[in-house]
């Protein structure tokens, strides 16, 4: 089995009532400084990661590539209390006594708002 190789995607600043703000890309809705870097082999993989850093709103773009698509995604996370009868989890997590679950759903930008996908029925 081959492996394949992990991704680069950039945490883009967009502003939603408008469009992606030209010249900011990084982080300055986690950090304030420098770019925010997730890695992953799909965009997926990487806004998952960001919804677990507490960001809802996420834009995605690929880092290294010409045209870089962006990936819109809505995300969210969820405190679950920590079971030490059913979960096995390493000792400061159990100190700790929680962990996050994040999920996130594609979206698309729509012109005025982000809208989440959803699956298409067969008629």
């Amino acid at each position: 089995m081959v492996a394949r190789k992990q991704k680069s995607f950039v945490l883009v600043d967009w502003d939603p009532p408008h469009r992606l703000v030209k010249g900011k890309q990084a982080g300055t809705t986690l950090t304030g400084k420098g770019e925010h870097v997730f890695r992953s082999i799909q965009a997926r993989g990487a806004a998952l990661k960001a919804a677990n850093k507490g960001v809802n709103e996420i834009a995605l773009k690929e880092k290294g590539s010409k045209y870089g698509t962006i990936h819109f995604f809505k995300g969210s996370r969820r405190r679950i209390k920590v079971d030490e009868k059913t979960m096995v989890v390493p000792d400061w997590i159990k100190d700790r006594g929680f962990i996050y679950e994040a999920k996130v759903k594609k979206g698309k930008y729509n012109g005025k708002d982000l809208v989440c996908l959803t699956k298409r029925t067969k008629k």
